[in-house]
């Protein structure tokens, strides 16, 4: 295994502090749910503040949860309405 897929590794298997987790878990499930998801990754400030301790997410809120959402394809995520067309014209959506 190389030094690079070692690093990735052990952040992988890293525990999220508890009230992240809670945040992200749930989010993740509502995101996973909508049709065309092939999957969902969560990364960002959140993410990496579970290491930092409990003062910086004290409390619900303390910060934007940050994901990427994978789709099978922009029709089978978005249907045939105005998103898919927007998404169509100016990818990434940012939401």
């Amino acid at each position: 295994m190389t030094a690079l897929a070692a690093l990735i590794a052990a952040e992988i298997d890293r525990p999220l502090a508890p009230p992240v987790a809670q945040d992200a878990a749930a989010m993740t499930a509502r995101l996973a749910a909508r049709p065309g998801v092939a999957a969902v990754l969560f990364y960002g400030s959140r993410r990496r503040s579970g290491e930092q301790g409990a003062a910086q997410d004290a409390g619900r809120g303390a910060g934007p949860l940050d994901f990427y959402v994978l789709t099978d394809s922009d029709a089978a995520y978005h249907g045939a309405g105005l998103a898919a067309c927007a998404n169509r014209l100016l990818p990434p959506s940012v939401y």
